[in-house]
Order: C-alpha cells, then sequence, then structure tokens
C-alpha cells in the first residue's frame, strides 16, 4: 500500500512538472512570438511580395559571397589577400575638401583618405571589388561626391568593382546612372521581435523609398535576410554580421 501511494505521488508530480513545463513554453511564446517563427518557419506577412524593377542593371564584378568587412586602415588594408572577392569600408566625404574619408564614426578624430587606401590596393595589385558604406550622403553633397568617386574610379581602375550604399536610395540614383553598382541600406529592425503591423510599416516604407530610386540590392544585417527576402524578391540581399 505504501508503494501504491509512493508511485501514485511520483506520477502526480511527474504531471504536475510536465504541466509547469508546458505553461512555461507556452507563455514564452506569447512574450517572445517572433522568436517561435525561428523554431516554425512560417511567412512574415499573408500579403504578396512587393516587386520593383530593378534598373539600370549594373555589373559588379564579384567572384564569392564573402567579404572582409571595415578595412578603414592600412593595416587592414595589408590583411587583404589577392584572392579576397570584396572589402567594405566606412565612408565620409568631406564636402570643403571636396574628397573622402574612412572611417566609423562621425566624431573619429583619426582616420585615413579614401584615396590613401586606394593607393595601397592598386600596390598591392588586389582585385577585390568595394563596398562603400556612404555614411553622410545628403542632397548638399551627392554630385560633389559622384563627381569625386567617378574621378577615383577612372584613375585606379575599379569600373564594375565599386558598391555604393546609402540610408537615402533616392540620392543614389545619379550614381546609377553613372554605372556604379548601388544597395539601399534597410532601416534597422529585427523581423523576430516586432509585430505584424510593424512589419507591414516597414515593408511600405522600403517600398516607397524603392518606388523613387533606381538600386540593385537591398543591405542589412543577417538576421533582417529572411525578412528581405520574403518581401523583396527581385533584389539581392547583401548582409553582414559580427565575426562570431
Amino acid at each position: 500500500m505504501f508503494l501504491s501511494q509512493k508511485n501514485t505521488f511520483k506520477y502526480k508530480l511527474l504531471a504536475f512538472l510536465i504541466l509547469l513545463f508546458l505553461f512555461f513554453l507556452i507563455a514564452d511564446a506569447v512574450i517572445h512570438k517572433g522568436m517561435v517563427r525561428v523554431m516554425m518557419p512560417e511567412t512574415f506577412l499573408n500579403i504578396p511580395s512587393s516587386s520593383q524593377k530593378v534598373f539600370p542593371e549594373n555589373p559588379l564584378i564579384n567572384k564569392n559571397k564573402e567579404w572582409m568587412k571595415a578595412v578603414n586602415a592600412p593595416e587592414r588594408m595589408n590583411r587583404v589577400r589577392t584572392n579576397t572577392s570584396g572589402i567594405e569600408m566606412d565612408i565620409y566625404f568631406d564636402y570643403p575638401a571636396k574628397t573622402f574619408s574612412v572611417h566609423h564614426n562621425i566624431n573619429d578624430t583619426g582616420y585615413y583618405q579614401f584615396e590613401d587606401l586606394l593607393k595601397l590596393y592598386y600596390k598591392k595589385r588586389l582585385t577585390a571589388s568595394i563596398w562603400m558604406d556612404f555614411k553622410n550622403l545628403s542632397p548638399q553633397n551627392q554630385q560633389d561626391a559622384l563627381n569625386a568617386l567617378i574621378l577615383l574610379r577612372d584613375k585606379y581602375h575599379l569600373e564594375n568593382k565599386i558598391l555604393v550604399e546609402s540610408s537615402y536610395p533616392e540620392l543614389l540614383n545619379p550614381f546609377a546612372d553613372q554605372k556604379f553598382y548601388t544597395s539601399y541600406y534597410t532601416p534597422y529592425f529585427n523581423p523576430y521581435l516586432i509585430d505584424k503591423d510593424s512589419l507591414k510599416t516597414i515593408t511600405n516604407q522600403i517600398q516607397n523609398h524603392l518606388s523613387k530610386s533606381k538600386v540593385q540590392a537591398l543591405s542589412g544585417y543577417y538576421f533582417q535576410f529572411p525578412f528581405l527576402h520574403e518581401r523583396f524578391p527581385d533584389y539581392p540581399i547583401l548582409i553582414w554580421g559580427s565575426n562570431d
């Protein structure tokens, strides 16, 4: 009789623990409902994907998908191997000097000139394409920046090797017209952590920008790829992440 009561208690305790586990699992799924999409994939939005004609089709020399990030200094440029497919650089345009500088943050006091790094690129006989994360493109510097970039492209033989990226895709139209490959740096968001109404708002925002621009690609963080690929299937999606 004692053993029977003990076994009954064990089964009740086990059933209680299972129910408690299921409760916390369901509660966690509700709290982090976006992350459930990772475990149980589904479409982000049950609406037709957006489409936009990609024009013009400017080619970009690109041997493979892996590029080297943040090549913002000579020591980084010296680490670029001759067979590297592409490198990414953080670019600012100095309007008074009509030159480009290379640094990640606008308040950085120590930085290098873009052309100085291009000289090193040329000296090493590199063939990598260059992803320019254009940090401060604006209506005021747009034309001067384009003129300066055309001169650098011709001087260092970088035809079809420059990708220009900006958060303001409409400002990239003149660059696309001059046969630069261009990409729209989409707003920062994590599609797994926000609700569907917010995703619809972001979709409309991106689509509105695309309707006014000629960019060839969209770019964002690695965790944005599934959403961007689903919503804008006509565009290549360029992504980046940390070293881990």
